[in-house]
């Protein structure tokens, strides 16, 4: 391709030449387009190929995501509670040992079937 780029850029310097140079041209164009035409193609029976294989693990992967959104919306909606009335220790240390009241059931419930059913 590059070789027929400077052939073209030397059109001018050769008059005689360039009905040749632009026929070459022509042809290595229409080469070129029919190669991106099979690439593209290739590129489409690749990826529906990929969605065959793997199609079923991605809805997998975005049901369980909603599951756990589901569940984690339940989660906020309640209250956490540390099991030791003792102060002074870390923000983290009391998520680790507390306990969150007044959490819907259902999300937790859904979550576990969901986490089942891809078993």
């Amino acid at each position: 391709m590059i070789d027929i780029l400077k052939r073209l850029a030397q059109w001018a310097e050769n008059d005689m030449k360039a009905e040749a140079i632009a026929l070459e041209a022509k042809y290595e164009i229409e080469r070129l387009r029919k190669q991106n035409q099979t690439m593209a193609l290739d590129h489409l029976a690749s990826e529906s190929e990929w969605w065959y294989l793997y199609g079923d693990k991605v809805k997998e992967i975005e049901r369980l995501r909603e599951a756990l959104r589901s569940l984690i919306a339940a989660c906020d909606s309640g209250k956490h509670v540390p099991i030791f009335g003792v102060s002074g220790i870390t923000h983290e240390a009391m998520l680790k040992n507390g306990v969150i009241n007044r959490v819907p059931a259902w999300p937790v419930e859904e979550a576990r079937a969901a986490l089942k059913e891809g078993e």
